[in-house]
């Protein structure tokens, strides 16, 4: 079925925007077995803003691709060297049984799902939380900095923040009756840094974005971003308490909790002690200062990438189409 005029250029804007995410999303994948090592020497605040950077590339480059071949501007653009390559021969029809067809349609379907899997997963997970404080009795409590917790009267020994609008520190008086005062404003402090980082609502936002990358890459970015928002609530407990009285609570709590079930840490979920222990105790010890991240060339490689992937979608698009239909 062939479609003409204004809703054919905007389908084949569209199939070059989707050309553009897979083959920025497939290049990624294979760079982050080798940028991935380098994260973990360098501070949680560098490492959230390079895997930020990471999972919204292809989002931003399909973007730049539509700019790049919209006939409205198409002629001020590849008058520039950089995008000399920048054009396209059909802009005016969309075949819909034809390559364009199939990737747009099969991308869109790609989308659909996840979002609606993201959706689902909020939803039992919100339903999960509402089930156990519906169960257990709770009351709210202040610490001696003033600062407000739930207080759920359970077994299980846990302490976690959930919410995304209104995000609140939970602990159990399973866990409480395991750990002394310091060691529980310890655990009170973690949690609050999520709510003042919003960890809860961002996680959410990461696990989408994330999710459009193949599975292992997406569970390797998602549990990277996880590890640095659970680094960075360490060293906002280190504000009120010295390292080594947090590195010995977090051990404390993780060997507490071993033995017992509890709320897995996941999308709307941080909890205490349950995000790789030993790496998190070894950033509160070390005294070695943390290495600099190349932000500079980080960056001046992503724009120099995102140009050169714009610049090549028509060579690529020609590539296909000498094995598919056009």
């Amino acid at each position: 079925m062939m479609l003409t005029g204004a809703f054919a250029n905007t389908l084949n804007l569209l199939s070059i925007a989707v050309l553009a995410f897979a083959v920025t999303s497939i290049v990624l994948s294979v760079a982050w077995f080798f940028v991935r090592p380098l994260l973990y020497k360098v501070t949680p605040t560098v490492q959230k803003t390079v895997l930020w950077t990471w999972v919204v590339i292809p989002w931003f480059t399909a973007m730049l691709s539509i700019l790049a071949f919209m006939p409205s501007i198409s002629g001020a653009i590849t008058t520039s060297k950089l995008f000399v390559l920048a054009h396209w021969h059909h802009e005016d029809y969309f075949d819909l049984e034809s390559w364009h067809g199939i990737a747009l349609f099969t991308f869109s379907f790609l989308i659909l799902y996840a979002l609606l899997k993201k959706v689902f997963s909020f939803w039992t997970q919100s339903l999960s939380v509402r089930k156990l404080l519906s169960l257990s009795s709770h009351t709210n409590h202040a610490n001696n900095h003033g600062h407000n917790f739930v207080v759920i009267d359970s077994n299980i020994p846990a302490a976690f923040t959930t919410g995304i609008v209104r995000p609140e520190c939970y602990l159990t008086s399973g866990l409480i009756s395991k750990l002394s005062s310091k060691e529980q404003d310890i655990v009170i402090q973690h949690e609050l840094g999520h709510i003042e980082r919003k960890d809860t609502l961002f996680k959410a936002m990461f696990s989408v974005f994330s999710a459009f990358y193949f599975l292992p890459v997406s569970k390797q970015l998602y549990s990277t971003y996880c590890l640095a928002t659970e680094t960075q609530a360490d060293i906002s407990a280190c504000h009120y308490h010295h390292r080594l009285d947090v590195a010995q609570t977090l051990v404390k709590v993780s060997k507490i909790q071993r033995d017992f079930p509890f709320l897995k840490a996941d999308l709307l979920i941080s909890n205490f002690g349950q995000t790789q222990i030993i790496y998190r105790v070894e950033r509160l010890l070390e005294k070695e200062q943390e290495k600099a991240f190349p932000t500079f060339r980080f960056f001046f490689v992503v724009i120099v990438f995102t140009l050169f992937s714009i610049s090549s979608m028509d060579g690529l698009h020609h590539l296909f189409e000498l094995f598919f239909a056009h």
